[in-house]
């Protein structure tokens, strides 16, 4: 990481840890959930899903789909799907996220089975498996976009993420921030700048369903988290003084 990249990571994690200590100083403290939770469930990326409404998020679990609702506990070995209007959070008991969007389903454990597209902010170890790659990480933020056929799209915005190949079709390469990896099955990814237009892509959902779902609870001996509009600029930034190029 780069001296201009470190100078604007500490400048906007000061501010945005300063933000979040002061709503965190708001009513009662949180507990840090026990269970992996379906934390909540946005409507066509405008609204949170009302108690009454159906169809929106599925849940296969012991041989059956049955309703996801917000704050309902998932299970290990779960399968998580989001029909055509639903955005879904899942938080993990380490304090981790993932965001799905619409269409996207995968089993829940770390992310396995994986197709649509997530987004993922991560204390700890973690990976997201489509059905040809994996994507591992610990304590980083990046999405993972896959096809049923296999094509994929790997954007990282923080940390590093180690991209392989589930069928050793290719060595396994590192993503840096700013960085991304995409293409098919058979074909060798190549690091590469993550397009302004991803990021951008990225950040407009992304930001909305953190502006929308609850506040994650706050965690043990854990910082507070850069929203996904701070480290877009981040990376914008270095771009912008040569640091990673290409945006």
């Amino acid at each position: 990481m780069n001296t201009t990249l470190r100078r604007g990571w500490r400048l906007a994690a000061a501010a945005l840890i300063g933000a979040g200590a002061l709503l965190a100083g708001c009513g009662s403290t949180p507990v840090a959930p026990k269970e992996i939770t379906l934390a909540g469930v946005v409507v066509d990326g405008q609204r949170l899903a009302r108690a009454d409404e159906s169809g929106l998020v599925g849940v296969y679990r012991n041989g059956a789909w049955v309703e996801g609702k917000a704050e309902m506990t998932l299970q290990v070995g779960d399968t998580v799907s989001t029909g055509p209007n639903a955005y879904a959070l899942i938080r993990y008991p380490s304090g981790s996220e993932l965001y799905l969007r619409p269409n996207t389903r995968g089993q829940v454990g770390s992310f396995t089975d994986m197709v649509g597209e997530v987004f993922a902010k991560i204390r700890g170890a973690f990976a997201i498996q489509t059905s040809f790659v994996k994507a591992g990480a610990d304590g980083t933020a990046y999405s993972v976009r896959s096809t049923p056929d296999g094509e994929y799209a790997v954007v990282v915005l923080d940390g590093t993420v180690r991209l392989s190949s589930l069928r050793a079709a290719w060595p396994a390469i590192a993503l840096g921030p700013g960085t991304m990896g995409a293409g098919r099955p058979q074909v060798p990814p190549t690091a590469m700048p993550a397009t302004a237009q991803e990021l951008a892509r990225t950040r407009a959902w992304v930001e909305r369903m953190e502006q929308l779902l609850p506040p994650p609870s706050r965690y043990p001996g854990a910082g507070a988290a850069l929203a996904v509009a701070g480290l877009v600029a981040i990376i914008a930034a270095s771009s912008h003084d040569g640091g990673s190029g290409g945006l």
